[in-house]
Order: structure tokens, then C-alpha cells, then sequence
């Protein structure tokens, strides 16, 4: 069983042969007014009563074996998701590249831009981030490197599969290494046209606009300001840059 947070919805996915699911389940029914089923393997449970909720991941936490994320506990004021994931489903492949930037401080460069596969990776190497959502690791603190090798090494780490791979960048000024992030930012490549470049923006611009959360949460809302800054940033560091 593990927890993920969306902006729009705390996910619970819970494996087919987990010994408690029937109990979850079950439980869900009883306590919960507002459950729509979306498929067979998904449910959604909302109630204003945000005490009722935390109760209820207070006790799947417990049924962790001692394996407490208390700070899930933070967002039972979303709407909450269960997910019954199948054999077949269990894996899920995040594609990164390591880049050394200076002697304490690695990038991981995701190959696309995927929140789902930064989320895990933010959750993975949480003890060496710099800053919020970044994936800027300290690699002076110890024991860090070690960390590092073990996990390329076994590749799988719960139901991930990670190809981990060092890039080569010492040919890169660190302005063309900004440029590239900015690059990365609109999910384009140094050397696309600025028609193509544009028509990513605008796309991203209008996906992550704080208008469609008007109402929302305080947290999406935030989330999604702040997406929209970097991509307003990134977009117009590279016009910048093609002048």
C-alpha cells in the first residue's frame, strides 16, 4: 500500500492480494456518504468531515507495520482515491539522467516532463533535496554516493523501475545549463523552432492557469501559480536567448 498526493485528490493504491483490502473497502462503505465507484478497481471517497478522514488514514497507516507517513495526514482535506492495482500494473518506469553540477550539488533530469515520476524521485532522495519541489540533490551530506550507487545499482525501489544514468556535462557553460532547464521546463529541446517552442507554451500556459483552479484548494491553487511562474519564466529566458 502506498500514498501518493495529486493536486487534486490523495491516492491510496493498494495491491489486488494486499490481506486487509476486503476490510478497506468495507470500512469505506460504512464511513464514508460519498463514494462513486469509477471502475472496478477505483473509488473515490469525499466527506466535509475532514476528522473522519484523517481517522481513516490514521488507521491504513497503521496497517503499515509500523511505516507512518504521518504527513499524509495533512491533505484529508482532499477528496480521497483508492486504487486496486493488479500484477500487472505494479511497475512503473521513471527514465532520469544525473548531472554533476558542481562538487556538492547533482541535477536529475527527468527525459519528459512527468509529475507522477518527479513526485517519486522528490520522495526517494528526500533527505538530500535542496529546496522545494527540485530535483537539486546535496551530494556533500553523508553517505549520500553510497545511497546513490545502491539505488542504480538494484534499479527496482517498491513498485519502480529506475534507469538512472550520468550525463556527461563538462562541456556545458552554466548558462547553457540554465537554458536547457528553462528548455526543459516548456518539455522542449535546444534547436526545436520557435514556432514549436511558442505552441508548447502556450499549451502549458493555458493547462496550468490559475483560473481553472478558481475556488480550489489554497494548496492547488498555490501549485498551480507557481507552475505557471516557471513556465512564464522559462519561456521568456529563452526568447531571451534567440535574440
Amino acid at each position: 500500500m502506498r500514498f501518493e498526493i495529486y493536486p487534486r485528490f490523495l491516492q491510496i493504491a493498494i495491491k489486488d492480494d494486499f490481506p486487509f483490502l476486503e476490510k478497506i473497502l468495507q470500512s469505506a462503505q460504512r464511513y464514508f456518504y460519498q463514494i462513486h465507484r469509477l471502475s472496478n478497481t477505483l473509488l473515490i471517497l469525499d466527506d466535509s468531515r475532514v476528522f473522519k478522514k484523517k481517522y481513516f488514514l490514521n488507521w491504513l497507516l497503521h496497517l503499515q507495520d509500523g511505516n507512518h507517513e504521518t504527513r499524509i495526514l495533512e491533505y484529508a482535506h482532499l477528496p480521497i482515491r483508492i486504487k486496486i492495482d493488479t500484477h500487472a500494473s505494479l511497475l512503473y518506469q521513471i527514465e532520469a539522467k544525473i548531472r554533476i553540477l558542481k562538487h556538492d550539488r547533482i541535477e536529475i533530469l527527468l527525459s519528459k516532463e512527468d509529475l507522477r515520476a518527479r513526485r517519486c524521485l522528490l520522495g526517494i532522495f528526500e533527505k538530500y533535496i535542496c529546496g522545494d519541489d527540485t530535483l537539486l540533490l546535496d551530494s556533500s551530506k553523508e553517505g549520500f554516493w553510497e545511497y546513490l550507487m545502491e539505488i542504480m545499482h538494484t534499479r527496482v525501489v517498491g513498485n519502480l523501475i529506475l534507469n538512472l544514468n550520468f550525463q556527461d556535462c563538462s562541456y556545458m557553460t552554466q548558462s547553457e545549463i540554465k537554458l536547457e532547464r528553462y528548455y526543459r521546463v516548456l518539455d522542449s529541446n535546444i534547436g526545436e523552432s520557435f514556432p514549436q517552442i511558442r505552441k508548447k507554451y502556450l499549451q502549458l500556459a493555458k493547462k496550468y492557469h490559475p483560473d481553472n483552479v478558481f475556488g480550489a484548494d489554497n494548496s492547488i491553487v498555490k501549485t498551480y501559480q507557481k507552475k505557471f511562474i516557471q513556465i512564464q519564466d522559462a519561456f521568456e529566458k529563452i526568447c531571451a536567448s534567440l535574440n
